[in-house]
Parts: C-alpha cells; sequence; structure tokens
C-alpha cells in the first residue's frame, strides 16, 4: 500500500513539474533593431560598421553576421559570438576591399534564444570605388 501511495505521489509531481515546464516554454523570437550600417554609400578600402541592438525576453544563445557580396553570392565576412543577456549592443566592422565598380552587400544579422526561437534582420548597402 505504501509503494501505490508513494508511486502515485511521485506522478503527481512529475505531472505538476511537466506542466509548469509547459507554462515556461519560450516561443518569443528575439528583436534585433539595426543601428548602422544605414542604407546609404559606402567607400572601398574603409570600415564598414555593423552595430545592432539585440533583446531577448528570456536569454540570448547567440549572434551571427554575415556579410554577402550580391554581385556573385559570395560570403565577404561571417563572425559569431556567443551571448547569454537578455540584451545586448553588438558591434563588430568589415574592411572593405578596393573595388573598381561598384558593389552591393547584404548584412544580415541573426540572433538565436536558448529556446531555439531564431530572428534576423538584413540590410542592402551599395560599396562605391
Amino acid at each position: 500500500m505504501k509503494l501505490k501511495v508513494l508511486a502515485l505521489f511521485v506522478c503527481l509531481i512529475a505531472i505538476s513539474c511537466s506542466k509548469d515546464d509547459a507554462d515556461k516554454l519560450d516561443t518569443q523570437m528575439p528583436e534585433i533593431n539595426i543601428l548602422a550600417p544605414d542604407t546609404s554609400h559606402y567607400k572601398s578600402e574603409t570600415n564598414l560598421p555593423v552595430i545592432a541592438e539585440v533583446t531577448e525576453n528570456d536569454q540570448l544563445h547567440d549572434i551571427r553576421v554575415e556579410i554577402t557580396n550580391l554581385m556573385d553570392s559570395t560570403l565577404a565576412f561571417s563572425t559569431h559570438t556567443h551571448q547569454h543577456q537578455q540584451s545586448t549592443l553588438y558591434e563588430t566592422s568589415m574592411w572593405l576591399v578596393p573595388h573598381t565598380e561598384a558593389q552591393q552587400y547584404e548584412v544580415k544579422i541573426i540572433a538565436t534564444d536558448h529556446a531555439g526561437n531564431q530572428a534576423s534582420e538584413t540590410r542592402v548597402v551599395t560599396v562605391v570605388p
């Protein structure tokens, strides 16, 4: 009899914990606000700044920046950082190599939280010689 009561008690605790965990399930994506670059033109042989405010309702996991040359679809720059905050001001930059003609680059910022929710924001910029 004691064993049945103990087993029932353990099952009730397990069910109540599972319900609490389900109520806490994070389904909200991080929010990304790109502060730089803006959509203006940038000169080659200078730095392209990448600045973003990234916020999360629970806890961030990582932030990635990918910069792609849209003329030939090559990945020109990629960086990744591991985070454990709710909010951060993320800053990096990429050296713009010399060009003989204008090039367009897509700057993509990707943020993931610990629950696996992912958000991304992009900005296209033009680089002139």
